[in-house]
């Protein structure tokens, strides 16, 4: 592919426009001009009385894919596509659609009609995972799957003869990791169905481990572990080359957020530190263990190191280290995809770059301009990072003790953790004082659980859990220690 043609996709997804103040995302905050695709996040399998289904999951979605389709009138060669499924999703439903030919020709019929309905071109699957038995996917899905992504391919081709439009096109996210490629997926017959996939390459270390670690190092380092050799891009990427996908078949997936931990002894702060538990979550996106870059930008006094090794920053923030892409390692990983000769770059996702430029100093979209500045082979950007490529506008992160346990899947990448789509049913809580009813936006204790609270925007709310050892504080509205919350 000529760097005229590569793709460069972005996620978007239907709960960024639930944040509050600057950090809320709309449609019409996307600049087209730097993207190929965007693919909307997420939709879900549903089973109804005429069999599987594809359905929304916010009621905003309708107003939404009109918004996107307004942008692709504007910029015609701009590709629209849904995703079906994330992390949150599971396995359940999957695992039952995809196991006939009969079930699974039910759902892509309600696909299609559904596509062609809010007039997008494509369609992408975020099975997390299949064939993978921790994530309740039995070995028999592995197979399910790619006769999934067959039997999808084929009736999209059929479809396009008859309706006289473009075929729709179809994707899939797929797993990094050794252990979930091999568990998961038919490479050779996958291969032959995607237009591309979107190789999930983030998330290879996070606060389930006992150290810090990169989650989206591009290359390994010299002396990590032996189990670590594998889990950063460059090897996820040739691992999937190895087993059949070719290159330009391969979008390499980035992240615009960091994983963020906190460390047991501030003054031991390197790859590989011991750590106590999760980051501190961010006051936009309010979870524990990962920061979007944009809130990355407002850390007050956060020292930039940069991983020779890794070609990757991490800054440390007093007992807060957080490990994420900036703009001069997402220049490299689009020269990496170039010189590699990948389909292109893939972001999840584009509600967490500076989009507006209002929380640091480089304009807005640093992270995307840079990552289509390496891809097109344009060189630098006007503005390169500093040494602390952050501006000092927000508190110090607290001191968050405690540790989660380990997530069910071993060396594999993952998707970030999506935030809660609990709806009022999930939150307005009947007690002895009747239903709860929504106070107004902003955070708000949970009256039964002092280590939980509400994140309230827009007449919706959301429940959210404290890091483990934490509870809420009404005061500072921010998870806090116990002794430092009145009774």
């Amino acid at each position: 592919l000529s760097s005229s043609s590569k793709k460069l996709v972005v996620y978007f997804t239907n709960w960024a426009h639930l944040r509050k103040d600057e950090a809320r995302f709309v449609p019409g905050d996307i600049d087209p001009s730097l993207c190929t695709h965007i693919i909307y996040s997420f939709a879900k399998v549903n089973k109804n009385e005429s069999g599987f289904i594809l359905e929304g999951t916010q009621w905003s979605d309708m107003e939404m894919f009109s918004e996107l389709v307004s942008i692709k009138d504007k910029y015609p060669n701009l590709k629209l596509l849904l995703a079906v499924g994330g992390w949150n999703h599971g396995t359940a439903m999957f695992n039952e659609m995809a196991s006939s030919a009969a079930t699974r020709a039910q759902f892509i019929k309600s696909t299609i009609k559904y596509l062609r309905d809010i007039k997008f071109d494509g369609f992408d699957y975020d099975w997390e995972y299949p064939g993978n038995s921790d994530r309740g996917s039995p070995p028999e899905t592995k197979r399910h799957f790619a006769e999934l992504i067959q039997d999808t391919r084929s009736a999209f081709e059929e479809e396009a003869k008859t309706s006289g439009k473009p075929r729709l096109l179809l994707t899939a996210a797929v797993a990094a990791g050794v252990y979930a490629v091999d568990s998961g997926y038919d490479v050779l017959t996958i291969a032959k169905s995607v237009d591309f996939i979107n190789l999930m390459a983030y998330d290879f270390h996070g606060s389930w481990e006992d150290t810090t670690g990169h989650h989206s190092a591009l290359y390994h380092r010299q002396d990590e572990p032996p189990a670590h050799k594998t889990a950063n891009q460059d090897a996820a990427v040739n691992y999937w080359i190895q087993q059949g996908m070719p290159p330009d078949k391969i979008v390499l997936g980035v992240a615009f957020y960091g994983r963020t931990f906190t460390l047991r002894n501030p003054e031991v702060h390197g790859l590989g530190a011991p750590i106590r538990g999760p980051g501190t979550p961010g006051p936009y996106t309010l979870e524990p263990s990962m920061l979007a870059y944009f809130e990355i930008c407002e850390l007050q006094s956060a020292q930039r190191n940069w991983s020779c090794q890794h070609k990757v920053p991490y800054s440390i923030c007093g007992n807060q280290w957080i490990g994420y892409d900036d703009t001069e390692s997402l220049r490299m990983k689009g020269e990496y995809a170039r010189s590699k000769g990948l389909g292109g770059v893939m972001v999840w996702s584009i509600d967490m770059d500076d989009f507006k430029g209002k929380f640091g100093t480089m304009g807005p979209y640093p992270l995307l301009r840079a990552l289509k500045s390496g891809l097109d082979g344009r060189g630098s950007l006007d503005a390169r990072p500093s040494d602390t490529q952050v501006a000092p506008t927000a508190p110090k992160p607290a001191d968050v003790p405690g540790k989660p346990s380990s997530p069910s899947v071993s060396n594999s990448a993952q998707v970030p953790p999506k935030p809660s789509q609990s709806k009022a049913e999930d939150v307005h809580d009947k007690s002895e004082t009747g239903v709860m009813s929504y106070p107004g936006d902003g955070l708000f204790p949970d009256p039964k659980d002092p280590t939980k609270y509400y994140s309230c925007a827009n007449g919706i709310m959301y429940s959210q859990q404290c890091p483990p050892g934490l509870v809420f504080n009404p005061v500072t509205k921010t998870c806090d220690w116990p002794q430092n919350v009145r009774k």
